[in-house]
């Protein structure tokens, strides 16, 4: 989700190429293919993100999506098991770090480590925590704290939603619906 005309100036730059995060296996591999003559590849890529321009109401979807976290590395589970632990390791530092940001009104490191969270948020395709800290990194972007505390605990409903999910995950449980 690279910013208007990042693509433009790389490519002006003398770069053969630009593929934006989160990083799409198949576009990565498709590009690679192209700049270095090789034949296709066999991963096929996947539908592209939705635009985050669009407005979508936090909960409506669920938490997690492990079909479309599979996706995005090649169908490996142990790796996306051990991604969630890791995650859920580091996720309430960097919780704690975001709400120190938001008590003290620091729109940098507020912008900066919700913009952590939400490429974290990405990698398991857990799209409402991940709304949510985009939410969080726009407000630090635009250094307007109107709605920072509500945004705050939209984002801990989500991460507390998401919890369970990744718990059922590491166990090697099907992940709940919600």
């Amino acid at each position: 989700h690279a910013m208007a005309g990042d693509r433009e100036r790389c490519l002006e730059a003398g770069m053969d190429d630009y593929v934006s995060k989160p990083i799409n296996p198949g576009i990565l591999f498709e590009v690679l293919d192209r700049v270095t003559g090789h034949t296709p590849s066999t991963v096929k890529p996947s539908a592209p993100a939705a635009d985050l321009d669009e407005t979508v109401s936090i909960s409506h979807h669920q938490a997690l999506d492990v079909a479309a976290a599979l996706e995005r590395i090649d169908g490996d589970r142990d790796l996306l098991i051990e991604v969630a632990g890791i995650f859920r390791r580091d996720c309430p530092a960097m919780l704690e770090i975001i709400r120190e940001a938001v008590n003290k009104h620091d729109a940098r490191t507020l912008e900066r480590e919700a913009h952590k969270l939400k490429g974290s948020l990405g990698a398991f395709c857990a799209k409402p925590a991940f709304d949510a800290a985009l939410r969080l990194e726009t407000i630090g972007q635009l250094k307007n704290f109107d709605l920072v505390a509500d945004a705050y605990q939209d984002l801990e409903a989500e991460i507390d939603r998401l919890a369970p999910e990744l718990e059922a995950l590491a166990k090697g449980q099907p992940a709940c619906v919600s």
